[in-house]
């Protein structure tokens, strides 16, 4: 494994320690994982194909190992701390007797449990309906248990690994959205500021792994940009051949997992020309402003998400554009894509320093604009910190 400046061999196996232990305090003896996520969170392995399986095991009381097509072998070794002990090919090979993932992971859990009375604890959020039903065939219904609450329970509060990440993550974001401010002009297609977002994103991504080469900048994930009028209730519209003519909305969404898979929440509305603003565009615009102020203002440790969601939520309704809406206020960020809580109606999570957050409340008026203004935000002891920057897109 080559060196990296993030996160740190010490910071993967504080972590893998502090699963164990949750493991052991649940009654599970081993943790079988192939869900990209995990093994990112615990192993740093990062950008393969997810085509052929890998695993990730974990006993409650050992070292963990990898499971893998030797088709990825070298580059796991290259990318983390845990070592390869089964491979499975796709041929004949008596030194590889396994020909599927399935048959190496069982050897693996032959070996840590030869009587198979272990207790396997599976992530059947992110494993196939058929590796869960060959684990209960082998070691019996009863002796599997879905532990997918308890790995997304460990990455609720980030440390201080994560958080550099996602800091630089929200940095390329920035990046790229002036660089997008900086060439948006009327007469441009969609898909071309999407090209903008995606060459600026990924120079910035290569400033921050010039000494991290064993990870690419490039894996970005599609830009979700709509304009004008006739686009206006697309919340999740992909930019696409049309003109951005003077005087659109640009809704830009510059989210995703641009650097280590780590994720990012950073939404503007930009003004395309120098047309003025209509005042029923205005109007949606300013909504959508004081709604994120709104839930701002409303993050502090002992809050609840749904107490964050219900202050942008207040907002929509005073102005009666309720019907508007298209999603929750926001969701969690972290080493993965999607991370919880939501910010959203009934969720009583309690806020804690170390949760992360897009905060991204959006109004979709149908025939008139959409406006969203999302942010990245790290709740702190004493409120929060914001990791994009709130001072940035307020100037329409």
């Amino acid at each position: 494994m080559v060196a990296k400046s993030f996160p740190s061999e010490a910071q993967y196996r504080r972590r893998a320690s502090e699963i164990q232990a949750s493991l052991r305090a649940n009654g599970i003896d081993i943790l079988v994982a192939s869900g990209q996520d995990t093994r990112r969170y615990l192993g740093g392995v990062d950008g393969l194909a997810g085509i052929r399986p890998l695993w990730l095991v974990l006993p409650a009381n050992g070292e963990p190992e990898f499971v893998s097509p030797r088709l990825e072998t070298a580059e796991i070794r290259f990318q983390s701390w845990i070592p390869v002990t089964e491979e499975w090919i796709e041929w004949n090979d008596p030194a590889f007797p396994s020909r599927t993932h399935l048959e190496a992971l069982n050897r693996v859990l032959e070996r840590l449990s030869p009587d198979k009375t272990a207790v396997i604890g599976a992530d059947f959020y992110q494993s196939s309906a058929a590796s869960i039903d060959t684990l209960r065939g082998g070691f019996g219904v009863e002796r599997v248990k879905d532990v997918s609450d308890l790995l997304v329970g460990a990455r609720l509060i980030k440390d201080e690994g994560v958080i550099s990440v996602v800091r630089r993550a929200a940095d390329i974001a920035l990046h790229s959205y002036n660089a997008i401010k900086a060439e948006l002009t009327p007469g441009m297609t969609e898909w071309e500021v999407s090209r903008i977002h995606r060459t600026s994103g990924m120079d910035r991504a290569a400033y921050w792994l010039k000494d991290e080469w064993e990870y690419t900048p490039v894996g970005f994930a599609t830009p979700l940009i709509q304009a004008g009028r006739d686009r206006s209730s697309h919340a999740h519209g992909l930019a696409s051949t049309r003109v951005i003519e003077n005087g659109d909305i640009v809704q830009l969404c510059l989210c995703g997992m641009p650097l280590f898979g780590h994720s990012v929440g950073f939404d503007r509305p930009l003004l395309a020309g120098d047309k003025e603003i209509p005042a029923d565009v205005r109007r949606i615009i300013n909504v959508a402003e004081e709604a994120q102020a709104a839930a701002l203002d409303a993050i502090a440790p002992g809050k609840t998400a749904g107490d964050v969601h219900s202050a942008a939520f207040a907002v929509v309704e005073k102005h009666g554009l309720v019907d508007a809406l298209r999603h929750r206020t926001g969701r969690g960020l972290g080493s993965s894509e999607l991370e919880f809580p939501e910010l959203k109606h009934g969720d009583n999570t309690v806020l804690q320093p170390g949760m992360i957050f897009a905060v991204e409340p959006g109004i979709y008026a149908e025939g008139i604009t959409s406006a969203r203004f999302g942010d990245t935000v790290l709740v702190t002891d004493g409120g929060f910190e914001v990791l994009t920057d709130t001072t940035v897109g307020h100037d329409l």
